[in-house]
């Protein structure tokens, strides 16, 4: 486990796997996997098989631990997005990037992809938002980036000047009854959905 303390003072951790066989190998990626809410970092290294996909493919995995187990992904959810706490992932993620890519200098820093799940999902698509310069791409399931028409500012997600597009692929189960795969709800709570 990997500690540090962001600029607002905040305690931030995140995990790393390295696969054995990066050793000898250059130019390889990093995977930014981000947990669902309620779940944290370490619990993916025990049910997601990313590790062995790791090891098959020769990139580097990093899952962070989100604020009491959630993420300011913009409408939704969990205590990240609480305005009196003012989380921002976005910049906790580039430091996140930041240190991996200056600790392992066989990383390519144009292949830094994203992945989640359901809040995870909607952080890393605010990532392929607000950080596209780092972004190389996004994969995720059951989440979406959602953003109201009408934002307050603990909603407020921006296109930055200088954002290009990222490519993001989406998997939304049919009988998911938590993000719903007709976009009409989540949590019971009406939304918009809002990637670019």
């Amino acid at each position: 486990q990997h500690n540090f303390t962001t600029p607002d003072g905040r305690g931030r951790s995140y995990v790393k796997y390295k696969p054995l066989g990066i050793a000898t190998a250059s130019n390889y990626p990093l995977v930014v996997e981000l947990h669902g809410l309620g779940a944290c970092a370490s619990d993916l290294y025990s049910y997601s098989g990313w590790t062995l996909v790791a090891d098959q493919n020769n990139f580097i995995l990093v899952t962070p631990q989100g604020v009491e187990k959630s993420w300011n992904a913009g409408r939704c959810c969990g205590q990240a997005r609480a305005a009196k706490l003012n989380v921002d992932d976005v910049s906790f993620l580039r430091m996140v990037a930041a240190d991996v890519l200056a600790a392992e200098p066989g990383v390519d820093p144009t292949r830094v992809y994203f992945a989640g799940h359901s809040t995870g999902c909607m952080m890393a698509q605010r990532m392929a938002l607000e950080a596209s310069d780092l972004v190389a791409a996004v994969g995720c399931h059951a989440g979406m980036l959602m953003v109201p028409p009408s934002s307050p500012a603990v909603d407020s997600i921006t296109m930055p000047s200088g954002y290009k597009p990222v490519p993001v692929m989406e998997i939304q189960g049919q009988q998911d009854s938590v993000v719903s795969y007709d976009y009409a709800t989540v949590l019971r709570i009406p939304y918009w959905p809002g990637a670019p």
